[in-house]
């Protein structure tokens, strides 16, 4: 009895494996996504330049303030300007970082509305 129940199981599992290789032999691989090329970023423009700021040039604070003119430069800037009759000229030292240069149409703006 013993044998015929081992081949009955046998029986039994080639079937089953018979049944299943078929079926996993006909599904198809998964779908792999095509390769994607990696396009090279585009790097922005350089923005162009500024003017830097030498002796002679009128300059302002980035936060505003009384036109100045730079009368000595090297890690920091050193600005003159003239406050009043009573006080006359002031000069101090700034960091160039917070010193920007006035654009000569701005100057002469500002003559114009002197006159």
């Amino acid at each position: 009895m013993t044998s015929i129940w081992r081949n009955a199981l046998s029986a039994f599992v080639l079937a089953l494996a018979a049944s299943l290789l078929p079926a996993a032999a006909q599904t198809a691989p998964a779908p792999t996504a095509p390769p994607v090329a990696v396009q090279p970023q585009a790097q922005p423009a350089p923005a162009p330049a500024a003017p830097a700021i030498k002796l002679g040039s009128i300059v302002q604070l980035q936060s505003g303030g009384p036109q100045m003119t730079v009368v000595a430069l090297a890690t920091t800037a050193v600005a003159q300007w003239y406050v009043n009759a009573a006080t006359g000229f002031r000069k101090e030292e700034f960091p160039v970082a917070a010193l920007k240069l006035v654009d000569a149409d701005e100057d002469e703006d500002d003559e114009d509305d002197d006159e």
